[in-house]
């Protein structure tokens, strides 16, 4: 998953992905990177400092549809979701 050193994954990092997901899911991700790639900008464009820490915990994730994935997010008040994921990533599992 070496294309995420775009958004500055170090090795380390990207190593802590890959441990967290299966095989298959790295594959999926390697084969939808562009949608991968897209919805982290958008996490990181949001605001949300962790975006790194947030696809470390939930790679999955990034794979949904682009405007699926920007709804997840959207729906809730900006400035309070940005903080509550910078306070706790978990909160990301049950948004």
């Amino acid at each position: 998953m070496g294309f995420l050193k775009e958004l500055d994954f170090t090795k380390d990092e990207i190593v802590a992905a890959e441990n967290n997901v299966t095989d298959l899911i790295i594959n999926e991700i390697l084969d939808s990177k562009e949608i991968v790639l897209h919805n982290l900008h958008f996490l990181k464009d949001y605001g949300v400092e962790n975006f790194k820490e947030v696809f470390i915990n939930f790679c999955s994730l990034f794979l949904i549809d682009p405007s699926k994935f920007a709804n997840i997010f959207t729906k809730y008040d900006k400035e309070d979701l940005i903080a509550k994921i910078k306070s706790n990533v978990a909160i990301v599992e049950f948004l």
